[in-house]
């Protein structure tokens, strides 16, 4: 069950595509993504965990390629979830964030506010890598724990590949 609404919000997003809203120069528009953790085990294994994530996007995209050598940013702040639907245990992660993109450079900085509906595990999230003109990145990620609370299914380092649906 847990699966198929994920499955559902995945497809509502994905179907919006076309649906970006233009408020000025600024856009509201949804963005998707894969999360990859991994962490070593007590006999020097490492795990792979795999999250995804869904949200919306509000800010200024890069209108073109000049606007990039020109020196304009793209920003956006950023309001979603990230998700593991792993077979041990169900997590959700609400975020608030900010990112930006510059031609083939971006970043960004998020808290997310992991749980599984009994424990919190709040994490500060600092996000750099390529970015193609803001409409898909591959950030690499370092979770700063801000609380005593820690679930094992999210390391400190995460890869993450997303792509927002800006100026299609």
């Amino acid at each position: 069950m847990k699966r198929m609404i994920t499955a559902i919000i995945i497809l509502v997003f994905v179907q919006n595509v076309s649906g970006q809203y233009q408020y000025g120069d600024k856009t509201l528009a949804p963005y998707i993504g894969l999360i990859v953790n991994n962490e070593r085990t007590i006999g020097n294994d490492i795990r792979y965990f795999l999250k995804g994530e869904v949200g919306m996007l509000y800010g200024k995209p890069d209108k073109s390629i000049s606007s990039c050598f020109s020196g304009e940013l793209g920003s956006y702040f950023k309001l979603g979830t990230e998700f593991n639907t792993g077979p041990d245990s169900f997590i959700v992660g609400p975020k608030i964030g900010y990112e930006f993109s510059l031609l083939i450079l971006g970043g960004g900085i998020s808290m997310v506010d992991y749980t599984d509906f009994k424990t919190q595990d709040i994490r500060l999230v600092p996000e750099v890598g390529i970015s193609l003109l803001g409409r898909a990145n591959l950030f690499y990620g370092f979770n700063i724990h801000l609380n005593e609370n820690r679930f094992q299914e999210i390391s400190r380092n995460r890869v993450t590949l997303s792509v927002n649906f800006v100026g299609w």
